[in-house]
């Protein structure tokens, strides 16, 4: 009996150290931990929620930035705008600053001091677009409501100068920055065929700006040639064919000896325009060069014609060079 007795209480025994052997080999740490004999290195998450402030939607992909002693901490938001940090357990509390960033959304940064078992739902406001107030007008021809389009129009204030072009209703835009309730500067306007616009101005938020451009005046015609004056002459035709348009058109050939002075006959060239040609007008011709001759016409109001003809040489067929109307 004693026997059994003694071998059951060295199996309790054996069993219970194999126990506590067990129970040592996984739970030392959490127990040296607890009782404080070994420093605790165990974690719980700190948790949150990222929403919109308007509609109360969650926010993905958001950009959460823990900043306390250490190292910042970045994590993003899940598809229902939940993000989660881990937190040492062995410091009850951790101080430092929360930040969130999102496109669309204003950027969220505030001083914190967060517990393990704290859940933080943070909601941003969405980024607001800034406005796009419009400084238009028109540009339009000075009398009338004409349009017009294609006009430069220059926009001087203290950036750089911006250009635009009106429409085909004559209307041009600028973007006018809302922060800027007042601008000045300078405006120009360009266009083919107007003058140049150009003033100082003082912009308001609404301000519609008319502009209206002065024609430029057409440059006076120049005088018609002598060519279209007396129709149907052109250089280089034969001076027999120009000298009958003349006389047709009632020009009267100028004969030297009517004036009390006579071709120099001896000249053979004039000899042949005067005798062979029959060109009594004849009044000169040039010994050297290419030999031009003088021929002259008068008609009733008083003008004169003088003509210079080439290839005047016997047996050649003069042609015009030129004339003047005097």
């Amino acid at each position: 009996m004693k026997s059994w007795i003694r071998g059951d209480k060295i199996a309790i025994a054996s069993l219970a150290v194999a126990a506590l052997t067990a129970i040592a080999t996984v739970s030392v740490p959490e127990i040296r931990c607890k009782v404080g004999l070994e420093e605790c290195s165990l974690v719980e998450s700190y948790a949150g929620q990222v929403l919109d402030i308007g509609d109360g939607l969650p926010i993905g992909g958001a950009k959460v930035t823990l900043l306390t002693e250490g190292t910042p901490v970045i994590v993003f938001t899940d598809t229902e705008g939940f993000y989660r940090f881990s937190i040492d357990k062995k410091q009850v509390t951790l101080t430092g600053s929360i930040k969130i960033e999102s496109d669309g959304y204003n950027f969220y940064e505030r001083f914190i001091e967060i517990s393990p078992d704290r859940i933080e739902n943070i909601r941003l406001e969405k980024t607001e677009k800034p406005l796009q107030l419009l400084y238009t007008g028109r540009i339009l021809v000075q009398e009338g409501k004409t349009p017009i389009a294609g006009a430069k129009v220059i926009l001087f204030t203290k950036d750089t100068p911006v250009v635009r072009y009106s429409d085909t209703e004559g209307v041009y835009q600028f973007s006018i920055d809302p922060q800027e309730i007042i601008l000045t500067g300078v405006i120009r306007v360009e266009a083919d065929e107007y003058e140049p616009y150009e003033r100082n101005i003082e912009i308001t938020n609404d301000y519609i700006e008319d502009i209206r451009l002065i024609k430029v005046s057409p440059p006076p015609e120049p005088p018609p040639p002598v060519q279209e004056t007396i129709s149907n002459v052109k250089q280089g035709m034969t001076y027999k064919e120009a000298r009958e348009i003349w006389i047709n058109q009632g020009w009267q050939a100028q004969i030297p000896g009517s004036l009390g002075s006579f071709p120099n006959l001896e000249d053979p060239t004039i000899k042949y325009l005067f005798e062979d040609k029959g060109f009594q007008e004849v009044q000169d011709c040039s010994g050297t060069g290419r030999g031009f001759c003088l021929l002259k016409f008068f008609n009733e109001t008083g003008e004169k014609l003088s003509v210079t003809t080439v290839n005047n040489q016997p047996g050649e067929e003069p042609t015009v060079y030129g004339w003047v109307k005097e």
